[in-house]
């Protein structure tokens, strides 16, 4: 890979993680993957990128999405659906724990 396409690799990265943190975006993807807030920190000012370790935690972490972020437009479409079925499943669950929240609220 090439020092260009890592560095845009990373900045995916780096954009991913503020997606989902945007308020103390280390701190918070630190509580999430029980990676050091520093090298978290040091990837959200560009002074190094994710080794595989990191990228593997973060996968732990958030899934496939990260690695679909990561890959950005050429990620693959196998990457892709996997990402989109575990969207789908974790949209499903919100659905339910709404629903049965909603039931307990039903007046009898």
């Amino acid at each position: 890979m090439s020092g260009a396409a890592r560095t845009a690799a990373a900045d995916r990265i780096v954009d991913f993680l503020r997606r989902i943190h945007p308020v103390k975006t280390a701190e918070n993807v630190a509580a999430d993957s029980g990676l050091h807030v520093d090298t978290i920190q040091k990837w959200i000012d560009r002074g190094s990128a994710p080794s595989l370790v990191g990228i593997l935690t973060l996968t732990g972490a958030y899934g496939p999405d990260v690695l679909v972020a990561a890959y950005g437009e050429r990620s693959p479409m196998w990457l892709t659906r996997i990402a989109k079925a575990e969207r789908a499943a974790r949209i499903e669950a919100q659905i339910e724990l709404l629903r049965r929240e909603q039931e307990s609220l039903a007046v009898e």
